[in-house]
């Protein structure tokens, strides 16, 4: 299972190993919660259990992330180029995946983001 913790009709649920809850909550009004606990909870739960690394590839020392591929030839779609953006990067699951998108692109000062 990739996706270890979400939140499904307002219930925060973090799994552990398999499909076991770690620890659940049912979410309401901030002032009404104890964050403090969930924190504790959640910072316990990242520790623990291994999680699946997420990769990005960002424009060195610009803040800017890769999020997306525009074509010089749109109707083919032949030679692509990189469309950077701060917000809502493409999302790899895979290093080689990430590094070869580098070395594709490799006039660019490309690095990845763990």
């Amino acid at each position: 299972m990739s996706l270890r913790g979400y939140v499904h009709n307002f219930n925060l649920i973090l799994n552990g190993a398999g499909d076991d809850i770690f620890y659940q909550v049912k979410l309401k009004s901030l002032h009404k919660m104890n964050v403090e606990e969930i924190r504790i909870k959640f910072i316990d739960w990242m520790t623990m259990f291994e999680h699946t690394r997420v990769f990005t590839i960002s424009l060195n020392d610009t803040g800017l992330f890769i999020t997306g591929f525009n074509h010089h030839n749109k109707i083919l779609k032949k030679n692509p180029y990189p469309v950077f953006a701060r917000y809502s990067p493409i999302l790899y699951y895979d290093k080689d995946r990430a590094e070869s998108v580098i070395d594709r692109f490799d006039d660019y000062k490309l690095s990845i983001n763990q």
